[in-house]
Formats: C-alpha cells, sequence, structure tokens
C-alpha cells in the first residue's frame, strides 16, 4: 500500500498539465526567416540586416531589459535589424511598431534562435511605448530564466530559443494579442491551444485574445506558478491556479469523493481528451467540495500536511459502522470487481465511521511515506509496516 498506490486517482493525470504540455512546441523563428506585416513595414529584409543597413551603432554595453542573448561582452558584435530609414530621417512619425505583435515579429528576424546580446534593441527602439511596454515581461523572463539562468554557461546557440519559448511565451502573450480580449474562460485557452499543435505563434496569440481579461488572469496565474514550480511534472504543484482555470469558473452539487471516483476514470484516456475529462468532473462538484479536492490533490500528491488526514476523511465522507480493519479487508474485493485500487481506497472508506476511517488514512499514508522504497513488494511493505508505523498499525487493529 505505497502512497503511489494511493495516490493512483489524481497523480496520473497531473502529468498531463505540466510545463511541457501547456508550452508551444515550436520555436522562435531562424534568422533565415523572413517576417513582414502585410504593409512591408515590419523590419528590414535579410539583406539589410546582413549588411548592417541603417547604419546600427556597435553594442557597448549591456543589453537592459531587452531580450539579451548568452554571448560574452567582447563578443563581437552581431548585425541587427534595423528601423526604416523613412522612421530614421523622420524623429517626430508615428513609432513603426505601434503594436507589440508587429515588436515582435521584428526582433523574431533580429534576433533568431541564437538570440544574441542586444539583438532586439534595435526594434525596441522603434516601436511605441505601449507595445514597448507589453514586451517588457517577456523580455525580463527571458533574462531572468534564460541568460542569466538555464543558458549563462551553455555551449548550446540556440539554448536562449528554446528557453525563451519553454519559459516565458506565457509572457509573450499579452504582447502577441496586442491587449485584445474577449468574453471566453480560461479553460478555453487550453482547448483552442490543442488545436495549434505545431502551428505558427499566432494561432496562440488569437487563442488568448478570445479570453476575458479575468480568464487572462487565471491563465497568467496558471503558466508562472508553473514556469517557477519546474520539473517533471509542475503541475502537481499548482494545483489552484490549475483547476481554477480548467473549471472555468464552473460548479455543481457533485461531492469531493465524487470527484476523486470521476477522475479516476479519467486515467485510461489518451492525454489529449483526459484534460478535458478532468475539467468536466471538478466542475460538476460544489465550491467547498472543490476546495477539499484540491486539499486532497496536494496530499496525495507529497505535498503532506498536518490536515492531510482529515481533509482526505472529509472528502470520503463516511457514514457507515465499518471499522479499519474492515476497510483494509474491503479493497481487494473491491479491486475484483474491476475498479481501480484508487476508487476501493475512498469507497471503502466511505462505509466505515469517520473514525475508524481517519485511523485507516492514517495508517495508510504512513506507509506512503515510509515504505515507498518497497515498490509494491508485498513481502517489504509488511516488514516496513510492522518496523515503521507499527504504531498505525495497532491503531487500525484496535490494540
Amino acid at each position: 500500500m505505497t502512497r503511489s498506490c494511493f495516490a493512483l486517482i489524481c497523480c496520473t493525470w497531473l502529468a498531463a498539465c505540466s510545463s511541457d504540455t501547456l508550452q508551444p512546441v515550436v520555436g522562435l523563428t531562424t534568422a533565415g526567416d523572413v517576417k513582414s506585416s502585410p504593409d512591408g513595414q515590419l523590419g528590414d529584409s535579410l539583406s539589410d540586416i546582413a549588411a548592417g543597413a541603417d547604419a546600427a551603432a556597435p553594442d557597448t554595453g549591456p543589453c537592459s531589459a531587452d531580450v539579451c542573448g548568452s554571448a560574452p561582452d567582447a563578443a563581437p558584435d552581431v548585425p541587427v535589424a534595423t528601423a526604416d530609414a523613412a522612421i530614421d530621417a523622420a524623429a517626430d512619425v508615428t513609432a513603426k511598431y505601434g503594436v507589440c505583435s508587429n515588436l515582435f515579429l521584428c526582433t523574431e528576424v533580429a534576433c533568431g534562435t541564437t538570440m544574441p546580446k542586444g539583438c532586439a534593441q534595435v526594434c525596441i527602439d522603434a516601436a511605441g511605448p505601449e507595445a514597448q511596454a507589453e514586451y517588457l515581461p517577456f523580455s525580463l523572463c527571458v533574462e531572468t530564466y534564460c541568460r542569466q539562468g538555464l543558458c549563462n554557461n551553455s555551449n548550446d546557440p540556440n539554448c536562449m530559443g528554446t528557453c525563451s519559448w519553454q519559459k516565458c511565451y506565457g509572457k509573450l502573450l499579452p504582447c502577441g494579442s496586442d491587449g485584445k480580449s474577449g468574453a471566453a474562460t480560461c479553460d478555453a485557452m487550453i482547448t483552442c491551444y490543442d488545436k495549434c499543435a505545431n502551428a505558427a505563434p499566432q494561432c496562440m496569440f488569437d487563442c488568448y485574445a478570445t479570453l476575458s481579461a479575468a480568464a487572462q488572469s487565471d491563465y497568467q496565474a496558471m503558466n508562472d506558478c508553473f514556469v517557477a514550480a519546474g520539473g517533471t511534472d509542475p503541475g502537481k504543484s499548482c494545483p489552484d491556479q490549475l483547476f481554477k482555470c480548467i473549471a472555468g469558473g464552473k460548479s455543481g452539487a457533485k461531492t469531493c469523493l465524487d470527484t476523486l471516483i470521476c477522475t479516476d476514470t479519467c486515467n485510461s484516456l489518451a492525454d489529449s481528451a483526459k484534460f478535458g475529462c478532468i475539467a468536466a468532473c471538478y466542475e460538476q462538484a460544489t465550491v467547498a467540495d472543490q476546495k477539499t479536492f484540491l486539499a486532497v490533490s496536494k496530499c496525495l500528491n507529497g505535498t503532506s500536511t498536518a490536515t492531510c488526514s482529515d481533509d482526505i476523511v472529509t472528502c470520503t465522507n463516511p457514514t457507515g459502522a465499518k471499522n479499519c480493519l474492515d476497510v483494509i479487508s474491503c479493497v481487494d474485493p473491491c479491486k475484483a470487481t474491476g475498479k481501480s485500487e484508487g476508487v476501493c481506497f475512498f469507497t471503502c472508506m466511505s462505509q466505515a465511521s469517520k473514525p475508524e476511517a481517519k485511523k485507516f488514512v492514517d495508517l495508510l499514508m504512513c506507509v506512503g511515506s515510509q515504505c515507498a522504497s518497497c515498490n509494491k513488494d508485498k513481502t517489504c511493505e509488511d516488514a516496513c509496516t510492522k518496523s515503521k508505523c507499527q504504531a498505525q498499525l495497532n491503531g487500525c487493529l484496535g490494540q
């Protein structure tokens, strides 16, 4: 009875909500990709860039809030995109990149995947104040997580491009959508993004623009948490933000136990369908039961707290007369009916009295934390339980 068994309801599907799932799989364009706007004003041609058109000034210092590459200060300057000559000659005209999406496309051409130091500055200098303000969170994120972080000592020439897309794309969404918003809920962004697959970033920008301002805030909070959590499955660290987004603010009349059992049925689905299944389960619970479910999710995924046992008992809402030993004896026959081990744990607990259900939870959590190294080997677990969880076992047996 390891914690991995006990957590089947929640830990399996949370992998579908990791940062890899919620982040784009496309990279920034290479320097060989020509980007231009419908009116032909997005950045110089690549031949102009290569020739250093408009006589761009050499880089003489730190790149400040720019999206910086990892090249050392002593590295030779790299030719960058420059503003059109007409803009250079007329300082009083409207900024060339008046909206952030155009500014971003300019920086794509200028920086490519290597993103050398100072590469985007000429684009930023030619942009309007609103575009600069919307671009700033993305550039600061890249500076923090990539230039000064993951790519600080990297020899991979594409590290900056890869890192910026994996860690900071969420900060780019307001820029790419030019501050537009709609009426859709946060979960619409996730289902819309799934349709983008390997499409251009514009697809994701369009998705983000359909969200309401509140939904955009919820999505940003979820993405920020995912990025900060890191690891292979950061979704486990962000259940509050995750479920606030995927439920879209919806609630119903189902209980926490109903939600646990419902989400367990999602585990057999393909990843593409799993997320929607979990959202549908969660949004049917009452607001109070959603809160309890979140607390239990944290407990089952390794974030143990002093209230975990009580939270799990509250979720299962035991109303029967069976004792702790009865619950243990109930699990295997339940599994023989085809139900999962996780569902059987919770279903059997619901048939006990609250004090006896708590004894069972205390024993199960002790075995899960103290005997995880047994990897479900029953002989090992039996020996471990007797040596490390004897007090909880005696309590369950009424001794």
